[in-house]
């Protein structure tokens, strides 16, 4: 049995403990900070505070229709699975870089395990869906040899959709643009030499960061929570910064996703009695 072989069976028994051990200590209820908020997006379909997790919210609007304990729980299996994918993908990368299975899982658990990487995988929270995405851009940057069964510019077309998608889960993920191009170094300058490659490499990013139309088009669609509705440029600009994100507001979303969470009222509320 060859290396990556073993690899892949490790790997598998790798995501079924870490999302076993997630699944016993995942959140049964609301824990703190932006939780209700998240649980509340996800019931209405709605606009968390910026910067928005569109696809963060698609998914785990999906998640809540899993026949699993209440409202909450739901939600907090997609950062389960989330956590659980980074970690295997981390020994993955691990493993590409330096060539030891035993050093590659001993990486992937001590991410899985690690106090706030663990805290963040058992409760509703973008941050580990994120970094799985981040984990798998990093993956997909070639070595110098090119090795796998992917083709450099299959290998830029998927990485330019992964980013588009992930920075629909959190746009911390651009802060890792940096470390691409110093990892990708001289496989990636050739890529963007060729015009065609850098075409198709924007259409896909464009297709994965397209996601984000659904913050538009769902703050003016319907009814549902959205946490805030700028009526112009600088409103618009200050919620990118941040800048408007009040406690007070939050507070108000968190209690209603404790309301709906406990099913006692409608899910589906007028936005202006939100915000």
């Amino acid at each position: 049995m060859n290396t990556r072989r073993t690899l892949r069976i490790l790997c598998a028994f790798q995501f079924l403990l870490v999302f076993g051990v997630y699944l016993h200590t995942a959140a049964p209820s609301l824990t703190l900070i932006d939780s209700g908020e998240l649980v509340y997006a996800a019931i209405t379909l709605g606009n968390p505070h910026s910067p928005g997790y569109p696809v963060y919210t698609q998914l785990t609007s999906l998640s809540r229709l899993l026949p699993l304990g209440n409202q909450c729980f739901r939600v907090a299996l997609l950062s389960c699975f989330g956590g659980a994918v980074a970690s295997i993908v981390l020994t993955l990368l691990m493993f590409k870089w330096f060539g030891q299975a035993s050093i590659a899982l001993l990486c992937g658990f001590m991410l899985a395990f690690s106090r706030t990487f663990w805290q963040q995988a058992i409760m509703p929270e973008v941050y580990c869906l994120a970094m799985a995405g981040i984990f798998l851009l990093l993956l997909l940057i070639p070595d110098e040899n090119n090795q796998g069964r992917l083709s450099l510019q299959t290998r830029w077309i998927l990485s330019g959709f992964l980013l588009g998608l992930t920075l629909g889960i959190h746009q911390f993920v651009l802060f890792t643009g940096p470390a691409l191009l110093i990892i990708g170094g001289r496989k990636l300058f050739s890529i963007l030499r060729s015009f065609r490659s850098m075409m198709l490499g924007g259409m896909a990013f464009i297709l994965g960061f397209s996601t984000n139309l659904f913050l538009p088009l769902r703050a003016f669609w319907g009814k549902g929570y959205c946490f805030e509705m700028p009526e112009n440029f600088k409103a618009f600009y200050g919620g990118a910064k941040q800048v408007q994100l009040s406690w007070e507001t939050l507070s108000e979303a968190y209690n209603k996703g404790f309301i709906l969470e406990r099913g006692m009222a409608s899910p589906f509320v007028d936005r202006k009695s939100v915000v």
